[in-house]
């Protein structure tokens, strides 16, 4: 139904009409007008061992009264009583089902890789203790997430290297599969942490929270490709603060993907997904040198760049390019928390000064500034930028 949230604006949400409890039909072969067999509340008998539905329901109904009179048929929050009970509820599974989506997080996959099937035909847990351990401590610990995310990224293993040293070859022997989790295994970030890290590095994400969400700019020609008939996506969505806040709070048109997300392996919007593909193909890197968001974010982080070394000094309205090294290392820092050595920085005032030479032969009004979006934007497409190391 619709109502009236806390903050004062519209939403849709689920609420019981009044105390009492509606009829639920099974519906042979589907037909709605089937209406002989009636269900009472149930919850999957294999999760179960000891209260039944009936009990949790009427437990839920004795605490309802305890706080006054009762305004549903608190049916929810018996099923919320039994979800979490990890004596004789789905609490057991739950939590183990947490633990390991938060375990496949962090490292790419899970302690159970099919992070979507604990059963018979899932694989068994390459870890079964470290599985019953975290969510003991899990569950111990009120089922508080945060806590888990700080057990897991403060433990040595979080904090291996991915890099494997040529001198032990023992661990690939072993396990090259890395199953065993001898070393850290490199994973590419999220599309939606990808975009929001190139606006952080360029000072340009917006940190507001909560609201309703944004509608990027999508270029009219995908609308016209996917041939969608009656009402479109808007063609004047504009490339402002409103529209560079974090991705979660992006609208998402699920005959409309957005074109670097789902070149990225956003998972497709019609069916659910315990874990995204994770390619590598050539419209990756097409998106990194021409998408649009891309090029735009990549000026702004030349800009920032310029003005942070102009107010401390240390860089001036000069084209040689052997002033540029302060701003090169401050790209660097920025970028990927680290100074370049002294190979990156050649490096990069050469790939400046080429840029900078091919765009003063075209007459560009601001070649420097023009060669310095070119020289951000590359820095975007590195796998230092897109990888966690």
């Amino acid at each position: 139904m619709r109502g009236k949230l806390p903050s004062g604006a519209d939403g849709f949400f689920f609420q019981d009409f009044d105390s009492e409890r509606r009829t639920t039909w099974l519906f042979r072969r589907s037909d709605f007008y089937d209406r002989e067999i009636e269900l009472p509340i149930g919850f999957p008998e294999m999760l179960s061992s000891g209260p039944d539905a009936e009990e949790y329901w009427q437990q839920a109904k004795e605490q309802s009264c305890e706080n006054g009179d009762p305004k549903s048929t608190m049916q929810r929050r018996a099923l919320a009583e039994w979800i979490t009970d990890p004596e004789h509820g789905g609490g057991a599974l739950l939590a183990r089902v947490i633990v390991n989506r938060i375990w496949h997080h962090h490292f790419g996959k899970g302690i159970v890789e099919t992070t979507g099937d604990f059963g018979m035909q899932g694989d068994s847990p390459t870890h079964p203790e470290l599985l019953e351990y975290l969510t003991h401590q899990f569950v111990g610990n009120g089922w508080n997430i945060k806590s888990l995310h700080r057990q897991i990224l403060g433990s040595a293993v979080w904090q291996q290297a991915s890099t494997r040293d040529a001198n032990d070859s023992r661990g690939h022997d072993v396990d090259p599969g890395n199953k065993l989790l001898w070393r850290m295994n490199p994973q590419r970030l999220e599309v939606e942490v990808m975009r929001d890290a190139m606006l952080s590095v360029s000072d340009t994400l917006n940190y507001h929270s909560g609201g309703p969400g944004y509608k990027p700019y999508i270029a009219p020609e995908a609308n016209l490709a996917r041939n969608i008939q009656g009402e479109s996506y808007p063609k004047d969505a504009q490339d402002d603060p409103s529209t560079r806040r974090r991705s979660v709070y992006m609208f998402h048109k699920r005959l409309i993907p957005y074109p670097m997300f789902q070149a990225f392996d956003r998972p497709d919007l019609m069916v659910s997904c315990s874990r995204r593909q994770n390619t590598t193909v050539a419209p990756q890197a097409m998106v990194i040198l021409n998408d649009r968001f891309v090029r735009s974010v990549a000026g702004d982080f030349a800009r920032h760049l310029i003005d942070e070394q102009t107010n401390d000094g240390a860089f001036a309205d000069s084209s040689s390019i052997e002033d540029w090294t302060p701003i090169i290392e401050q790209a660097f820092s920025t970028a990927f928390a680290r100074l370049p050595n002294e190979a990156e920085v050649q490096a990069s005032k050469e790939f400046i000064r080429s840029q900078m030479d091919a765009r003063s032969n075209r007459n560009e009004t601001n070649p420097r500034d023009e060669a310095l979006s070119d020289y951000c934007q590359s820095l975007f497409g590195l796998n230092e930028f897109i990888y966690i190391d």
